[in-house]
């Protein structure tokens, strides 16, 4: 496997752009659909490209948010071993180091690394540090995550145990806290269906992102 080690930008390659759309974090990720037009133009402009060869470690993801723009990645743990999960391989549009960015809490100690697993990888990149100076030029984005993420966690809590219940079912969720759940639940919508009802696709037209639990 090949050596490990800080990424090194390519913005010279012409498969993947520099900068992601406002469509491609929209349709990754309900918390940018939270921002105004205004504050993700500012987001956007902060992302930057970055190249890895195979084997090479995504760095930093405790404090950077990476969406894949190319390639193939993967989660391994600390012997190198890709893990035995249903989300261990990544593709295009999969987005990584988002809890912490958005301070949604620490990233664990015991983390998986994420590895490139293909010849051409890159992903566009954004510290946490540079997220936080935008939406401090955007009060308004602010207060909409703040109401989403801050002091009504728990009254979610007390008022969602039912819904909480649910979400649990997935394996993504049964071992992450009920504060965090908390904070996710206000960007799921409840859908209700009658017999022979296709399942509608949620979120930006075309995206394919949608995961339900029924």
């Amino acid at each position: 496997m090949g050596g490990r080690g800080q990424a090194d930008d390519d913005s010279d390659s012409p498969r993947a752009s520099d900068k992601p759309t406002s469509e491609d974090l929209r349709r990754t990720s309900a918390l940018f659909r939270l921002l105004t037009p205004r504050c993700l133009q500012l987001v956007i402009s902060r992302f930057h490209r970055r190249h890895f060869r195979p084997g090479e470690a995504f760095a930093d993801t405790d404090e950077t948010l990476y969406l894949l723009a190319e390639g193939r990645a993967q989660r391994e743990n600390e012997d190198g071993l890709v893990l035995k999960s249903p989300f261990a391989h990544l593709s295009k549009g999969a987005i990584v180091g988002e809890v912490a960015v958005f301070g949604l809490g620490p990233a664990s100690a015991s983390a998986a690394s994420i590895v490139a697993a293909s010849d051409s990888c890159s992903a566009w990149g954004l510290i946490r540090s540079d997220f936080e100076a935008i939406l401090a030029a955007c009060p308004e984005d602010a207060e909409a995550l703040a109401q989403v993420f801050g002091q009504s966690a728990a009254r979610s809590i007390a008022s969602s145990r039912e819904p909480l219940r649910l979400v649990r079912q997935a394996a993504l969720f049964r071992e992450v806290s009920d504060a965090f759940l908390a904070r996710l639940r206000p960007l799921m919508q409840d859908v209700l269906l009658g017999a022979g009802e296709a399942l509608p696709e949620l979120g930006m037209e075309g995206s394919g992102a949608s995961m339900y639990i029924v």
